[in-house]
């Protein structure tokens, strides 16, 4: 079976058309999905009613799955999944609330970031929410060679715990252990893609 898909943007994002992620997915059509995902850095596939097993079993099948951090908000019985949700059921919140609203990468404060993030959208508004995206691969890129030069072999420090009261202030503060188990990360501000070879910022 070949794959069929369509780009999204000239930037970034392809959908794939005829691939149901619900069943199995022999091999070699993953290996075409995952070129894809390589190639335009995010792939969507649309009207998937995925059940929770059915999406544990996709999201298997990029790697090892990485349960986050913040474990209150884990699905009860399926902690690889992380609950995102602005609704409050008897005063409590069901999910992480305002979650994403700053540019960032994905678990990027720990040593080994995440190779993926599969988001399976269940309930949206009619307007607004929308996630965006950015090609860093194209930022880079775009930078100026002299900029390349200045910027190669820099690196950053990244701290969970310094950016949680800017960023996550609502959330409550993090405990003691929370802290301990969220070390600053140091990270190349440009990072090679270690299956493409093609550089990105990582910032």
């Amino acid at each position: 079976m070949r794959v069929q898909y369509q780009r999204l943007s000239d930037v970034i994002g392809a959908e794939v058309l005829n691939v149901d992620i619900s069943v199995p997915i022999e091999p070699a059509v993953f290996d075409q999905i995952r070129k894809i995902w390589l190639d335009h850095n995010i792939i969507l596939f649309r009207d998937q009613p995925l059940n929770v097993e059915q999406q544990v079993d996709f999201s298997r099948l990029f790697g090892e799955i990485e349960l986050h951090t913040l474990s209150k908000y884990h699905m009860k019985g399926h902690p690889e999944i992380f609950i995102n949700s602005n609704i409050v059921e008897d005063g409590v919140a069901i999910g992480a609330q305002k979650s994403g609203r700053v540019w960032h990468s994905d678990s990027q404060f720990l040593e080994r970031p995440s190779a993926a993030t599969v988001l399976h959208a269940k309930e949206v508004p009619s307007e607004g929410g929308e996630t965006s995206y950015a090609n860093m691969y194209q930022a880079y890129d775009n930078l100026s060679a002299d900029k390349r030069r200045q910027i190669a072999g820099l690196r950053g420090v990244y701290s969970r715990v310094k950016s949680w009261s800017i960023d996550y202030a609502h959330r409550g503060p993090l405990t003691r252990k929370q802290e301990a188990a969220l070390p600053p990360v140091v990270h190349p501000i440009v990072r090679t893609h270690p299956e493409t070879g093609r550089r990105a910022l990582y910032i």
